[in-house]
């Protein structure tokens, strides 16, 4: 184990367990946070008046996509705001098309990405 650069195998397995938390609480608390917010203080009318049924579908995924992509959030902590956004009584379509940009084609993994195809 010395060789792998383990002194103490349960005080690295603690310490990672405490890295482990300290992340998950952080990046599963701020996007349930945001949801709520957005639950609460998103006037319906403003989603249903981009997302809802009687908007024109162009216009509806484009806005979706456009601020899913304007997010940088990862595939899990997406799935809160988008919850929030459906409960608001979006369109499923445009919800979904939020769900899939927001880690797809957010600013931060186009960056990354173009940094690992460049190298």
């Amino acid at each position: 184990m010395e060789s792998l650069g383990f002194r103490n195998p349960i005080f690295e397995a603690l310490a990672m367990l405490a890295y482990v938390w300290e992340h998950v609480t952080f990046f599963s608390l701020v996007p349930a946070l945001i949801a709520g917010a957005i639950y609460q203080f998103l006037d319906q009318n403003a989603v249903l008046k981009y997302l809802g049924a009687k908007t024109n579908k162009v216009l509806a995924y484009f806005v979706a996509s456009l601020s899913g992509s304007v997010l940088t959030v990862c595939s899990c902590t997406v799935l809160p705001l988008f919850s929030g956004i459906y409960k608001k009584r979006s369109r499923i379509r445009p919800a979904m098309a939020f769900l899939y940009s927001g880690p797809a084609i957010n600013i931060l993994a186009i960056i990354l990405t173009a940094r690992v195809l460049v190298k």
